[in-house]
């Protein structure tokens, strides 16, 4: 008689945890009455995103941003990033991950509104230095367009990983992160993009990538993985 043992709980198993079920829950339900109650505001915002032209036009609006859709989306981006970022440390095995394992939920949260806030924070600064627009102004609404619709890709996605088969979820963690990058990718196609259309040199297209976007990463893996990794 063939016997296999059962499969061992792994450390951050989410699957009946009562807040992660009640954070989707919610979620869920938000984005079927925001879907219901302001069509065409939501989809006006995800369709901006998707689109080759300027993110500007959707924010002349002064209101869209304000809409119960756009902070719906917002929300939304910072809880499927937290939790599948904690999937992401607790399931899947890399040498370096080990100094987060242990890192709680609000950790996760504040790392993530950190991250992204900080970016935004600087983006202001330097159009505030330099006295002029530059397509700072249209490469925030780029990062805020790919946040909304990044995290509505991840909702069903983060679903899926909480409740299917553990034999499952990493190759569910994988699609889920490959999907986030190409995101990403797609999302510094737009801001070249801008800065052709601005006419931005060169060389400061150069600097902005290496200030923006590179610099950020590395700095945060290393938060992730641990100063001394």
């Amino acid at each position: 008689m063939l016997y296999s043992e059962p499969i061992p709980s792994m450390k951050g198993e989410f699957s009946g945890n009562l807040t992660v079920f009640t954070c989707l829950l919610f979620c869920v339900l938000l984005l079927v009455v925001i879907k219901v109650r302001q069509t065409a505001k939501f989809r006006f915002i995800i369709a901006s995103f998707y689109r080759g032209k300027s993110v500007i036009q959707p924010f002349k609006d002064g209101q869209i941003f304000a809409s119960a859709s756009a902070l719906f989306l917002l929300g939304n981006f910072i809880v499927m990033s937290a939790i599948l970022l904690h999937y992401a440390i607790n399931i899947l095995d890399y040498p370096g991950v080990n100094f987060c394992k242990g890192l709680y939920a609000y950790e996760i949260v504040l790392f993530i509104i950190g991250f992204y806030g900080l970016k935004l924070l600087c983006t202001r600064l330097i159009q505030f230095i330099i006295g002029m627009n530059e397509g700072l102004m249209e490469y925030q609404h780029n990062i805020l367009l790919f946040c909304q619709n990044v995290g509505l890709v991840l909702l069903p996605l983060v679903v899926l990983i909480t409740y299917i088969d553990i034999n499952y979820k990493t190759d569910l963690i994988y699609v889920a992160i490959s999907l986030f990058i190409l995101l990403y990718f797609y999302r510094i196609l737009k801001t070249v993009g801008i800065s052709i259309r601005q006419s931005v040199p060169w060389l400061y297209l150069f600097l902005y990538l290496c200030a923006f976007e590179i610099s950020p990463i590395i700095i945060a893996i290393k938060l992730l993985t641990g100063a001394d990794s």
